[in-house]
């Protein structure tokens, strides 16, 4: 019921296919239920994985956000702060070598990064016009309206070689294909077990728009982030949190994420009103790569998961690499990509 789940749905369903989604909380009721989620890319220095999956992931998620009704799209670009020497080797390498045009992708120095931010700041940063900011919850809802939703807990997944048995207390149901996007639960079942993957927790604030940020016109990406700011809010964010499993939110991941936004942008910030905020977790694999695909020796069965702090991006073209398998239609990216995405990989 998260984005993984909903987005794979939603391409299934306008191929025809009917999809029952799976859930005993509620559609995007973990970390896909935010109030606002951005969509970056991730940057490496030099071209491969990264920019073969998450360039064409950016793009397709863009111009999906760009067309949906009543998911907050923004496209208020994203300005991503240089604030070390790794960072700036990142950029810049991914700036000269993943190949994107200056009006998609370009560096700016200290005084060019205030005059877009809008406000003044001491950092070089890269700045991404094409990104924004959508809300999670809305645009994971929207995705999975058309599927049949069950409150269900699933306990079994098992298969007669024809098709798949999904069973859960007092029901089982049969079907052709079967995907898990169940985050940081993926280990549960028998055919998954063996995927290295970790739960993070994340904190996000909601903030009251103080006076001295109300003129930002981006978002700001700096190891942290804000949005830019939006019915005189904005959400600042985020803990990672491996060492931690619950939910309930805390004073001290409130005051360490507006401590890290006021020491990136000089601004005093020590009596901003905090409105509220989320807590919940993000799923990554010990490779911080996704993982997507047929399940190895198991012919019917699908996954989407790992996707990190990048699943706005990944979770919608994981749905369309999924879709191409399950229809043996013509892979939409290189072979080299989806062969390092797959869960095969974690066998070798």
């Amino acid at each position: 019921g998260g984005i993984a789940g909903a987005s794979c749905a939603a391409k299934l369903i306008t191929r025809g296919a009917a999809v029952d989604i799976y859930d005993k909380n509620a559609i995007a009721s973990g970390g896909s239920g935010n109030l606002r989620g951005l969509f970056n890319p991730r940057f490496t220095a030099q071209q491969g994985f990264d920019s073969d999956f998450y360039g064409p992931a950016f793009a397709l998620a863009h111009r999906q956000f760009s067309m949906m009704q009543d998911v907050a799209y923004q496209k208020c670009g994203s300005l991503h702060l240089i604030l070390d020497d790794d960072k700036r080797r990142r950029f810049m390498g991914m700036a000269d070598t993943w190949g994107w045009h200056d009006d998609h992708l370009r560096f700016l120095n200290a005084d060019e990064t205030s005059a877009v931010a809008g406000i003044p700041l001491t950092h070089d940063a890269i700045f991404l016009p094409d990104a924004g900011m959508v809300c999670p919850a809305q645009v994971t809802k929207s995705l999975a309206v058309s599927a049949q939703y069950y409150p269900h807990d699933v306990i079994n997944l098992d298969t007669d070689g024809a098709s798949w048995r999904v069973t859960g207390d007092g029901f089982t149901r049969e079907y052709d294909a079967v995907i898990i996007a169940a985050g940081k639960d993926v280990p549960r079942f028998a055919q998954t077990e063996f995927l290295p993957v970790q739960a993070v927790r994340g904190q996000i604030s909601y903030i009251d728009t103080p006076p001295s940020l109300e003129s930002l016109r981006t978002n700001l990406c700096y190891g942290g982030y804000c949005t830019a700011p939006f019915d005189r809010q904005m959400v600042v964010g985020s803990t990672f949190q491996h060492w931690l499993d619950g939910d309930t939110l805390r004073d001290d991941d409130h005051h360490e994420v507006i401590a890290k936004l006021s020491t990136v942008t000089g601004i005093v910030l020590d009596t901003v009103k905090i409105r509220g905020g989320r807590a919940s977790f993000r799923c990554a694999a010990r490779d911080r790569v996704p993982v997507i695909g047929e399940m190895p020796n198991a012919r019917g069965l699908y996954i989407s998961a790992a996707h990190g702090s990048h699943g706005l991006l990944s979770a919608q073209i994981a749905a369309q690499i999924l879709v191409a398998q399950i229809y043996s239609n013509t892979p939409i990216l290189p072979r080299s990509v989806t062969n390092r995405l797959s869960p095969a990989r974690f066998l070798k």
